[in-house]
């Protein structure tokens, strides 16, 4: 059985959300590869934005909408509230990796980027998502209040 947001029924583009997932990876594996902060800045700004609700701002959700154009792909419409709350643990994760990134615990941040890329691994590639099946474990301490 499917979760639905709590709050409305809300529907985003999976396509889009699987296109964004396969630019977190490629982000933190160029991480992994590099040890370079500024993609974990890069990181923690495009899932801020989005957790915002002001996905205009976002590269990766600019990038992947303008994928979906190119090749004329057909929307797939899935509940967004799982999604956003999966974007909200990525933002959590980035914002971790970055501080320790900083605080010079690289290999804390590497692990972690390790974990994030492949959780958005298996999101881009198959459509699972780590994010809304832990969504789906709150969804009735959720719907309580």
């Amino acid at each position: 059985m499917a979760a639905a947001c709590p709050v409305a029924l809300v529907k985003i583009d999976e396509n889009q959300v699987r296109l964004q997932a396969m630019l977190v990876v490629l982000s933190a594996a160029a991480f992994l590869g590099s040890g370079s902060s500024w993609l974990l800045a890069l990181l923690v700004y495009d899932f801020a934005i989005r957790v915002l609700g002001r996905p205009n701002g976002s590269p990766f959700f600019l990038l992947s909408r303008q994928i979906i154009k190119r090749f004329a792909m057909t929307a797939k419409p899935v509940d967004a509230g799982p999604k956003k709350f999966a974007a909200k643990i990525g933002l959590l994760i980035a914002v971790i990796a970055m501080v320790l990134a900083v605080v010079d615990y690289g290999t804390g941040a590497v692990w972690l980027m390790g974990m994030m890329g492949l959780f958005a691994l298996l999101e881009a590639a198959c459509g699972f998502c780590v994010g809304c099946k832990v969504y789906t474990l709150f969804l009735p301490l959720l719907s309580r209040r």
